[in-house]
């Protein structure tokens, strides 16, 4: 299935800006740019550990390193919860 020109960095966009893109309560980034992604693909956990509120990725798709690193934060956090 083919996902480009789909929209998604549009729908990213919008939900951006619904939050407040000068808010504390979301951080974005976008994998477009290189120093961005080559950063990601070298250390996918110190980038998601960098950001403490709800991370909105763009792009993300450029970064296939970064879902394993996903993973393991939702099931650490699923555990925290569940032992709360």
């Amino acid at each position: 299935m083919e996902l480009d020109k789909s929209g998604k960095s549009t729908l990213v966009q919008n939900l951006r800006e619904q939050i407040g893109s000068n808010s504390d309560a979301a951080s974005y980034v976008s994998f477009d740019r290189p120093t961005h992604m080559a950063a990601a693909s070298s250390a996918p956990e110190s980038i998601l550990s960098a950001y403490k509120n709800t991370l909105i990725i763009d792009e993300v798709q450029l970064v296939p390193e970064l879902f394993r690193a996903l993973k393991v934060v939702v099931d650490e956090l699923r555990l925290q919860e569940f032992h709360l």
